[in-house]
């Protein structure tokens, strides 16, 4: 039987190309021979399994919404369900939720890898667009204040698509119309027989495998908090905390969601964090991840002892060899940020975190990504938003365009503060505003050289304030030239 189901149902994309219609009953008679071969094969599966066939109940069918209370309080030990990886041949705890309490007291999705709870869109896209076609992950995604929508996250052949699993009038859960009582029944029934998901034109979609929780994926209850925060984000407090990963106690700073119901501050979290998670340097912050077992989110973030850079240069004495080590260090880490293809936009010294070791400066990390755009070269924003102005670029004044040298600008008036312990830029100019300062900058005025400034770092910073940025020089030669600097200075020492 199972050599007949599957010559039934083996999709050829190859006999039934779709090709541009040229008037719009073309087109109304493509979407009839489409609906024709669905049904087709759908009645070929059904052959195939005759009275075994698992029908779903009569009725349109409805986005299965789950009580997020039920959810969080429905663990329990027993798995009753296991499905076989398809390619490993090892076993894999794999499970899914019910709508009703008792289906998820008898099988809490919280024990299953495959569920990745709170996941976001955008973070299930980035998770799969790296994996093969057909590899999928579960997820809940919010509807109301109080409940959610199981979604399939799966890899198409284009791109991700992402289903919300329906659920029939005697509460199935289904696909086309193969109904279970579980999530883990209908997509454990769909991977073993082999059926497909769904429709995409005339080529089918299966299931081939799941893919588990990513290692920047925590539990709520992993986290430990101190009652007191260390400040204020933009969506909320920032605690302190830890967290043991392999079994070692890690020290966090955690940013955390305000208001759990706000949905914006929420996806904004999770962008700054997913910025974060691709960067790797010792001058920037690491991100250890995000918690996803609920609404209250937490971005997980390396802590940074010495606190804010430009507190630390008001308060502290430093000599000018020790902030040119620590400006070498910042620039190495928005090297990195630039070679990532990110755009940071907000590089200030309130912005950089100085790491203390045993009383000591040892290097400045790059924080907040808040403002920063991936995945882009050139960045024009809206009139109506605000922006750092005193820090920014003649270009960003006067047309809102962002580039890796507007970034270049910045971290000049990021090393102007490194050498003046964090004066106001442009102090003489108070108040300021973006035109006026552009009308300063054009006229060839400049921020002034610091007193203790080696004078071949005078001459990298003026460089980074060239008008016309495709004169300014990129972030990875102004970290060698720091470098250089830092080297001449400890040999004259």
């Amino acid at each position: 039987m199972d050599m007949k189901r599957s010559s039934l149902i083996t999709a050829d994309c190859n006999i039934h190309q779709p090709t541009p219609a040229r008037d719009q009953t073309q087109r109304y008679d493509r979407l009839i021979m489409r609906q024709e071969i669905k049904k087709s094969r759908l009645n070929a599966i059904r052959l195939a399994f005759k009275e075994n066939f698992p029908s779903k109940a009569k009725g349109e069918g409805k986005v299965g919404q789950l009580s997020i209370d039920i959810l969080r309080n429905a663990v329990k030990p027993q798995i009753e369900q296991k499905c076989r990886s398809s390619d490993t041949g090892k076993q894999e705890e794999q499970g899914a939720p019910g709508h009703t309490k008792e289906q998820l007291d008898k099988l809490p999705l919280e024990l299953y890898n495959y569920y990745h709870a709170r996941l976001s869109r955008l973070d299930a896209n980035d998770i799969l667009l790296g994996a093969p076609v057909g590899y999928f992950l579960i997820r809940a995604s919010k509807r109301t204040k109080n409940t959610f929508a199981i979604v399939l996250s799966i890899r198409t052949t284009k791109s991700v698509s992402h289903y919300q699993i329906p659920v029939d009038d005697c509460g199935n859960f289904f696909f086309n119309e193969f109904a279970f009582p579980t999530v883990h029944e209908l997509l454990f029934f769909h991977w073993k027989q082999r059926i497909p998901v769904s429709f995409i034109d005339e080529c089918e979609l299966f299931l081939i495998k799941s893919v588990g929780r990513q290692h920047w994926e925590f539990e709520d209850a992993e986290v430990t908090l101190e009652k007191n925060p260390l400040g204020e984000g933009n969506f909320g407090a920032v605690y302190r905390g830890t967290i043991t990963i392999q079994g070692k106690k890690m020290e966090l700073a955690v940013k955390t969601l305000q208001n759990p119901e706000d949905e914006n501050g929420r996806e904004e979290l999770l962008r700054e964090a997913r910025i974060m998670r691709k960067l790797k340097n010792p001058g920037v912050v690491y991100c250890y991840g995000v918690t996803i077992s609920s609404d209250a989110t937490m971005v997980l973030l390396e802590y940074v002892s010495g606190g804010s850079m430009d507190k630390y240069l008001r308060t502290t004495k430093v000599t000018p060899y020790v902030k040119l080590r620590l400006a070498v260090s910042a620039a190495q880490g928005i090297a990195h940020i630039h070679k990532n293809e990110i755009l940071h936009r907000d590089l200030a010294a309130r912005n950089c975190l100085v790491n203390i070791v045993q009383n000591q400066p040892q290097a400045v990390k790059v924080c907040d990504f808040g403002l920063s755009r991936d995945r882009t070269k050139v960045y024009r924003l809206a009139k109506a938003q605000h922006i750092p102005v005193r820090w920014s670029a003649p270009e960003v004044l006067h047309e809102r365009l962002w580039t890796q040298k507007s970034d270049v600008w910045s971290f000049g008036v990021l090393l102007w503060e490194f050498f003046t312990d964090a004066s106001l830029p442009y102090f003489e100019l108070d108040p300021l505003d973006g035109p006026s300062l552009l009308q300063y900058l054009k006229e060839g005025n400049r921020l002034h050289t610091p007193m203790d400034m080696p004078p071949d770092v005078a001459i990298v910073m003026n460089q980074m304030f060239h008008f016309n940025m495709d004169l300014r020089p990129s972030m990875a030669y102004v970290a060698e030239a720091l470098q250089a600097s830092l080297e001449k200075m400890k040999a004259d020492c």
